[in-house]
């Protein structure tokens, strides 16, 4: 023995593990092979039988899961590969997606069977994936879930048009057949499993899982889903006898209301043309003039036949007679007399036949109503009019009432909705004219058909629909239930088959437990202390009394709880250290923000700066605040605002200090940084004051806002030490929003009296040129009366003179109980421009015309300001034409004196063109004698020129000398 073991080669750890891997790997890949042949057998026996079904049926709905079974053996042969190449985990996913691919394309595809997927498709990927990627739990089961979801949706929407699988005798036999020999291969497989399993927690996971749990929830989903959708199916059957049944109803109701409408001209349905005696009546309205007699009496006894059949028939509220031509002769209402309504559809639709109006809501009525019009033919066929009325659909609500709902239960109702969405019958919980929005209004009065479906109804709950579209009333008819009544049957199956299944599950774990008697109880009791350590209980410890893995686990928890212990009590300390400054400093932000805010909001200075100091100390909880601003020459800071009568006190003494002198303020303002003093019994740089003896620390932050410094805060508390580094940075932040405020504050008064030193400026100029305009030779007025405008004259009025002095209306005959006399009432406005009157618009009413209003005057008044501002528009613009000629002129004549060198071409160039342009019938240039010589060409000290030039613009006469002309 000794020399074999001598003789034997030695073998490391890492061979050991590679030989380890290499036996799992193959057999990985021999599982997978086989895995891969039997979804090949059954591929190409399924993609068969889904041959045979398509060419016994043409149905399209096989071609969709025969693609999908043909791409799983065309991705097949992959798998192998990449498996050989060693890619075992990418061949298994492969093969995975293939499994689901297929099983989604048949619940896509086809009804009827959900159970057999879900079930079967569930085993599979369970057990497949366990078998493929034993170590990838995590991937496959949540390829599960995804799986899941998608049966749901697909369920839920149902995107495709689907084939009910018992309409084809092999689909029907098949799937339910290959489901069932799935699931018990796949059971077979956690059995054995099962027997190969040699942990507990394996043990226990194959026998209450694969056992109980898929089988139960395979069973369960599959009952719960084939009775929610036969459920489904009695609930819209119902829904739709019901909607057929209201539908005939309502077309009841119409060939009423049509019948009706005749008998207000004794017509009786059945009678194509009216009595003689109708005949004669409309005969006469239509032939003769309105103010003849026989037009007259004709109209009497149709007005009298109308209002006694509306006695009759409360249904109807409105009826009235128009002739050929759409204008309405007779009426009950009389304001549509008169009317011409030729275009209107139930006019023309009514010259033929009978013929009703689409539904509609009025909101008049405040309900649905319909307008209901027939031809009156008389002797031979001819047409006389039409006769049109307006009936409310109260007997259509009758028809539609909740009573009569026929076995929808306490949920299920009928109602009406006309194409602008608005309810016109009532329903459960809502009234007539409300706007429905529900998918169902959407669907059918967008396609115009009727259809059903599950949906959100106008009250947002779950309801299964059915939806008509009445195109005679054009109208959509709705029919719904909610859901869970529709189903109660349905749920009550649910719940029992979800007991079971409880039931069945708690069965399972009995048995697991019994299983586990010797092995589980320590490990619960295990977890029990987990749980409690978890929980916050640190002083809870585990029994030590075994030695096996257990006790070594127990160990490991005692001596986990007692570091734990130590690690949380530090972290507590700190945590609560830290959330007390976290508090605190919270605290100063939202103060800092309340100052900010109510700082900006503000812009007068002096307003400003007592609301900072008063919010800042409530705010922060200081002793006292106050607010230094910088005099003009910026040598001293002095006191603006101040806290408490300490503050009050200050200011009545003009309180200051001097910029860059020993105290804080001063130091702050002059150096532009903030000073804190943590007790000011040892700080030298501070004013000692005696009026605020409580402060014990204080802190200057100055005020600065875009470069410029205005002054400091001083924040003094009672506290010492009561300003640290976090708190100091708080407070400048604030101090830099009140300066910000501050600066907004000095140029919003600056920006002001700008303004408003422009404006007087600008109404000083306008005044001005207003009344040189005004003393100018004026158009005195206009006159506007039945001949048109015309110039006014020299008409003044006493009114007119009145409203120049008080600049304000001048009113006879308004509400004030003035009487302007005789048979006028005349009305002055005054039209101002800069605070100057510069017109009056006067106007008057006729006695018999009622007092001025206040809306009146009000309109004149605005009128009046209008034309002020286009007065004044129009002054500016004629002012600046006129610069801009003289400025033109000037340039002008500037530029062809310049034109030449010689005095007097320059003399006769300046007459020419100053005779031209101001078209003067005279004008000369005189030259005085001056010193100069003679021989520049000007005049000497002895001669005086004078040139002359005609108002034609060409001069005339030479140069005199010695004041000759």
């Amino acid at each position: 023995m000794s020399e074999e073991r001598v003789s034997r080669p030695m073998v490391s750890d890492a061979s050991v593990r590679r030989a380890d891997g290499t036996a799992h790997q193959m057999s990985r890949v021999t599982t997978l092979r086989r895995f891969v042949i039997a979804f090949a057998v059954v591929g190409f026996v399924s993609l068969g039988f889904f041959s045979a079904v398509w060419l016994r049926t043409g149905a399209w709905q096989m071609v969709v899961p025969g693609g999908a079974v043909l791409l799983g053996l065309l991705l097949a042969p992959l798998a192998l590969f990449l498996a050989q190449r060693g890619q075992i985990d990418l061949a298994g996913y492969i093969v995975l997606f293939a499994l689901v691919t297929i099983y989604l394309a048949g619940e896509l595809t086809w009804s009827q069977a959900t159970p057999y997927l879900v079930a079967s498709g569930a085993l599979v990927i369970l057990f497949g994936g366990a078998a493929l990627l034993p170590r990838k739990w995590g991937s496959w089961f949540a390829l599960l879930g995804a799986f899941a979801l998608a049966v749901f949706l697909i369920n839920q929407y149902q995107p495709l048009q689907r084939l009910d699988i018992q309409q084809s005798p092999i689909l029907g036999a098949y799937v339910p057949i290959l489901g069932t020999i799935l699931a018990a291969v796949m059971l077979w497989r956690a059995f054995r499993a099962y027997r190969e399993v040699s942990t507990i927690r394996a043990r226990l996971l194959v026998v209450s899982v694969g056992t109980v749990v898929l089988t139960a929830v395979a069973i369960t989903a599959g009952t719960i889903i084939i009775g929610f959708r036969n459920g489904r199916d009695q609930a819209i059957d119902r829904l739709q006898l019901v909607a057929m049944l209201r539908e005939v109803e309502i077309e009841g109701w119409s060939a009423d209301v049509r019948g009706r409408l005749g008998e207000s001209v004794d017509q009786a349905p059945e009678q194509r043309y009216v009595e003689a005696e109708v005949a004669e009546i409309t005969t006469a309205l239509i032939d003769m003039p309105q103010d003849s007699v026989e037009y007259q009496e004709a109209y009497d006894a149709l007005l009298f036949r109308f209002n006694e059949w509306l006695d009759r028939t409360p249904s109807f509220h409105t009826v009235f007679f128009l002739n050929r031509d759409g204008e309405v002769l007779v009426s009950s209402d009389p304001e549509l007399e008169g009317q011409v309504l030729a275009e209107e559809t139930y006019f023309q639709r009514g010259t033929v036949r009978s013929f009703v109006a689409p539904l509609a809501y009025d909101d008049a009525l405040g309900q649905a109503a319909v307008l209901v019009s027939r031809p009156l033919l008389g002797e031979y066929g001819r047409l006389l009019g039409v006769v049109a009325g307006r009936a409310d659909a109260i007997a259509l609500e009758e028809v539609m009432r909740l009573e009569e709902q026929g076995g929808l239960g306490s949920t299920g109702e009928t109602y009406l909705v006309g194409e602008d969405r608005r309810l016109l019958t009532p329903a459960r919980a809502s009234e007539t004219g409300k706007r429905m929005q529900t998918q169902a209004v959407q669907e059918v009065l967008t396609s115009k058909e009727g259809g059903f479906g599950d949906y959100p109804n106008y009250q947002d709950r779950s309801v299964i629909g059915v939806y008509r579209w009445l195109p005679d009333l054009e109208v959509a008819l709705i029919a719904e239930q909610g859901r869970a009544e529709a189903l109660q049957a349905v749920n009550r199956t649910a719940v029992l088959n979800g007991t079971i299944a409880v039931v069945a599950v708690l069965a399972a774990g009995a048995i697991s437990l019994s299983i586990a008697q010797g092995i589980g109880g320590p490990l619960n009791e295990l977890a029990r202390v987990a749980s409690d350590i978890a929980a916050g209980n640190l002083n809870r410890m585990a029994s030590v009394d075994r030695r096996d893995e257990i006790g070594t686990l127990a160990e490991a928890f005692n001596t986990m709880t007692a570091r734990l212990r130590g690690l949380i009590g530090q972290l507590e300390q700190r945590v609560a250290e830290r959330t007390e400054q976290l508090e605190t400093r919270s605290a100063y932000l939202e103060a800092s923000a309340e100052v900010g805010h109510a700082a900006s909001a503000v812009l007068d200075a002096d307003e400003l700066t007592e609301d900072v100091v008063d919010l800042v100390r409530e705010r922060f909880g200081l002793y006292y605040v106050g607010l230094f601003l910088l005099d003009e020459m910026g040598e001293w800071a002095e006191l603006r605002a101040g806290t408490g009568e300490a503050g009050e006190q200050m200011l009545l003494q003009g309180h200051r200090l001097r910029a860059g002198g020993e105290s804080m303020i001063g130091q702050c303002v002059s150096r532009g940084e903030a000073r804190i003093a943590l007790d000011v019994g040892d700080e030298a740089v501070r004013f000692d004051n005696p009026l605020l003896p409580n402060t014990r620390s204080e802190a200057a932050l100055p005020l600065q806002s875009r470069g410029r410094m205005f002054g400091a805060i001083t924040v003094q508390s009672e506290e010492p030490a009561a300003f640290d580094e976090d708190t100091l940075t708080v407070l400048q932040t604030m101090a830099d929003q009140v300066a910000v405020a501050l600066d907004n504050a000095y140029l919003f008064a600056e920006a002001q009296s700008a303004i408003e030193a422009a404006r007087r400026a600008s109404g000083e100029v306008s005044r001005h040129a207003w009344s040189e305009l005004l003393q100018a030779p004026p158009v005195v007025g206009y006159h506007c009366d039945d001949r048109g405008v015309v110039s006014a004259g020299g008409i003044w009025r006493p009114e007119m003179e009145r409203a120049v002095r008080e600049q304000d209306v001048v009113c006879f005959g308004s509400d004030d109980g003035s009487d302007g006399g005789g048979d006028q009432q005349p009305l002055a406005v005054p039209i101002t421009v800069a605070d100057k009157v510069i017109a009056v618009l006067h106007t008057y009413k006729p006695a018999h015309a009622g007092s001025w209003t206040d809306e009146e005057i009000e309109t004149l008044r605005s009128l009046a300001e209008r034309l002020g501002v286009s007065l004044e528009s129009a002054r500016l613009y004629q002012e600046t034409q006129r610069r801009a000629e003289r400025d033109r002129l000037t340039a002008e004549i500037s530029s062809r004196v310049w034109s030449s060198a010689d005095v007097d071409t320059i003399l006769r160039t300046a007459v020419h063109e100053l005779g031209r342009s101001l078209q003067a019938s005279d004008a000369w240039i005189e030259l005085e004698p001056g010193n100069g010589a003679s021989g520049d060409g000007g005049p000497r000290d002895d001669e005086r020129w004078v040139l002359r030039g005609n108002g034609d613009g060409s001069d005339r006469g030479e140069p005199t000398r010695g004041g000759e002309e």
